[in-house]
């Protein structure tokens, strides 16, 4: 078996035993970021409010970086379409044109 299958039922299966198990599930539309000495920390928000805080390893953080940024590349390579971050979204929609 190829290991992009593999993966992929690896995957399959992380997300069967998550429904299975009843692991809470979170939305969030909002983040704030801390370092610490040996880990990176994530308070999500959802409508400004925490929800959440995620503690990770740098070298989980930076392999869930990568996986999501892969994740979205893929996502707008197929689609033909850039999808714009909140900066993006704050630049372009709600400062205002100096010019007018």
């Amino acid at each position: 078996m190829s290991d992009n299958k593999q993966e992929t039922q690896d995957h399959s299966q992380a997300f069967k035993d998550a429904i299975d198990l009843d692991v809470p599930q979170i939305y969030f539309n909002g983040f704030t970021n801390a370092m610490g000495i040996g880990d990176l920390i994530s308070v999500v928000q959802r409508n400004g409010k925490p929800v959440a805080i995620i503690n990770m390893s740098y070298t989980i953080a930076k392999t869930y970086a990568e996986a999501l940024n892969s994740m979205i590349a893929d996502m707008e390579a197929k689609a033909n379409q850039e999808i714009m971050t909140t900066h993006d979204v704050v630049n372009k929609v709600f400062t205002k044109d100096k010019s007018q």
